[in-house]
Parts: C-alpha cells; sequence; structure tokens
C-alpha cells in the first residue's frame, strides 16, 4: 500500500476487520476492547459504544497521529474537530469517513468509512465498513454488535463527509504485517531494522510467518538477541 493516503490504508485494515463481533452484545469482546484502547487510549475504560473508535484504530494503525484529534470517541466532537480543521467535503470519496445524523437533535450518531460512492445526488448510495452497527435494517444502525460491509442510502441534509488529510512517510502497519521470511520475524522479535519502535505505534501488530517456526529461525534469534546485548554493553 505504498504511497497511498491515510485515509485509504486505514480502509483497507478496518475492511480486514469484518466479521468481526462483540461478545455478549455490551460493546465488549478481546478485539472490540482494542478498538477502544488503542482507537481512543485517554478515555481510560472500555465498554462504550465504539464506532468512533473502530474508525479510529484504523487510522492510528497505518500511523495517523490520532492523539491530536480531542474527545475522538465522539462522532460529534471528531466532525467538530473536522469542521474546525477544515476537512469536510461536499462530494465522498474513497476512504473518507461518513458522520450520520440518524435522529433529529442535529448531531451525528454513527460513523463508518465509505469504500465505494454508488450514486450522487439529494440521496447518497455507497458502499461502507463500520463498526458498531447490524448486518441488515433489522437491528441497530449505530449500536449492532459488530464490523460489517453495508450499502447506505442517506440524504444529503444528514450526513457529512470527512477527508482526512496526508500519507505515511513510511510503511504503514498493514505493509509491514505483509513481511514474511526469517529476517521479518527476527526484526519483530528483536525490534529491530524495519520493525524499530513499531510496535509503540501500532501495538499487535506483526509479520506474516509459517504456523510452525523453523528451528533455524530459533538459533538466528538467539545470535540476533546476542549480539545486541554484546553491542549494548
Amino acid at each position: 500500500m505504498a504511497g497511498q493516503t491515510y485515509r485509504v490504508q486505514a480502509l483497507v485494515v478496518c475492511d480486514h476487520e469484518v466479521g468481526t463481533h462483540e461478545v455478549g452484545f455490551n460493546n465488549r469482546g478481546p478485539r472490540v476492547d482494542q478498538y477502544q484502547r488503542i482507537g481512543t487510549a485517554y478515555v481510560g475504560w472500555v465498554g462504550f459504544a465504539w464506532c468512533a473508535a473502530f474508525v479510529m484504530w484504523g487510522l492510528k494503525t497505518v500511523g495517523f497521529p490520532v492523539e491530536k484529534i480531542p474527545l475522538r470517541a465522539s462522532v460529534g466532537y471528531l466532525l467538530k474537530h473536522a469542521r474546525d480543521e477544515g476537512w469536510v467535503v461536499d462530494r465522498p470519496k474513497r476512504g473518507d469517513i461518513f458522520a450520520w445524523e440518524i435522529g433529529s437533535d442535529e448531531w451525528p450518531d454513527h460513523t463508518g468509512w465509505v469504500s465505494k460512492v454508488l450514486r450522487l445526488g439529494p440521496y447518497f448510495l455507497f458502499r461502507t465498513v463500520e463498526g458498531n452497527t447490524s448486518d441488515g435494517s433489522g437491528g441497530s444502525q449505530d449500536d449492532g454488535g459488530g464490523v460489517y460491509r453495508r450499502t447506505r442510502v442517506m440524504h444529503r441534509s444528514k450526513v457529512t463527509f470527512i477527508r482526512i488529510p496526508g500519507a505515511p512517510r513510511r510503511n504503514s502497519s498493514a505493509f509491514l504485517r505483509r513481511q514474511k521470511g526469517k529476517s521479518a520475524w527476527v526484526e519483530w522479535n528483536t525490534g529491530t531494522g524495519r520493525w524499530k519502535g513499531w510496535e509503540g505505534r501500532a501495538p499487535g501488530t506483526r509479520p506474516n510467518v509459517v504456523q510452525r517456526v523453523p528451528k533455524g529461525w530459533w538459533a538466528a534469534l538467539k545470535n540476533k538477541k546476542a549480539a545486541l546485548k554484546k553491542v549494548s554493553r
């Protein structure tokens, strides 16, 4: 994904999460807790409605500094910050974030990613990737239990689109996960090379390796750690 924007990279990362579901339908679950803690760490607790946290988790995973967005667990405050920064756009594109006002209180209730725009006009038709929603119209749209791809129809007056600026200057975590082989595995375990410092910016990221690590890789890891220890003395 080299050369892509933060927003498109984050969309791709979040799309890989489709099928993730809460455990117990109470805004909890191992993966859902990660979205909440990593995407909106300032909250300090888990168990809240997590559609915005899911979006922020995706951005943080690809290296975007979400810490600069105050009160980012709230769709409304996310939109307020976007307006202040000039990130709001009239015509949606792939990778934009939507803020959807479901009720009538002029405060957005739900958010997610635009994956493909199908029609513009008084009513927008577009495909999405969303967290904390349902897989159909029968469940809650803004406090559902999982990550789903949806096709949405929204009136122009009820939806606002946010375009996160910029692109990563270095490899994203999604790119790093695609790294394979002994060198990537050793670097990941020792925090060196391509993986130097990355765990602090994208917790949980790791390279794709064979299911059973060969014995020779363990020897390479032992030698690498011994060399690093010698250098640090």
